[in-house]
């Protein structure tokens, strides 16, 4: 995530972190902070969100 979105990468990880309640929900998280393309869509993809 860092390489596609820099150092608010550990911001958004943080703030994710400390709203989530489940893995599910912290990648689900991560995912809308995301620009749509070929990552945002192989995060989802690679855990199952």
């Amino acid at each position: 995530m860092a390489k596609h979105m820099g150092p608010i990468a550990k911001v958004i990880v943080k703030k994710a972190a400390a709203k989530s309640s489940s893995p599910a929900q912290f990648i689900s998280l991560l995912a809308q902070e995301m620009p749509d393309g070929p990552q945002r869509t192989q995060l989802i993809t690679e855990f199952h969100v």
